[in-house]
């Protein structure tokens, strides 16, 4: 990632070309997308659950959509770049980036964690409910 952002900031600044930095988010979010979508289905492990597992005991089956959906997160914001960067100002795409992907990405996270919520063994929810960790 931090190489991505180091390549694609000195095409942009050598260019002088914003559409450098468009490129990356799209390339980025599609890197995610793939990486997730290969760990699912050409290795059958979510990579969700090897990231998350040892704290937080799901399904397979959670884990999979857990995996699936946040793949699925990666895409949308690859297409949504790409449709913003293409068709509104450079002004807008700059807002987007700034503000948009965030707000999007803490949508995502609030919806994956209500989804995980609900595999909580019943004590655990109790106790997160009485505020106690």
């Amino acid at each position: 990632m931090a190489g991505a952002v180091v390549f694609f900031g000195l095409l942009t600044a050598y260019f002088n070309e914003l559409r450098y930095l468009q490129w990356k988010v799209t390339i980025v979010n599609a890197l995610f997308a793939i990486i997730l979508l290969v760990a699912q289905f050409q290795f059958k492990t979510p990579l969700m659950k090897k990231l998350l597992g040892k704290e937080i005991k799901l399904p397979d089956q959670a884990w999979n959509t857990l995996n699936l959906g946040w793949a699925i997160f990666f895409i949308i914001c690859m297409l949504v770049n790409i449709y913003i960067s293409h068709n509104m100002s450079e002004e807008a795409w700059v807002d987007f980036k700034s503000f948009g992907l965030i707000g999007m990405t803490l949508i995502a996270t609030i919806i994956s964690g209500a989804y995980i919520y609900k595999f909580l063994p019943k004590d655990e929810q109790n106790n997160h409910k009485d505020g106690e960790n």
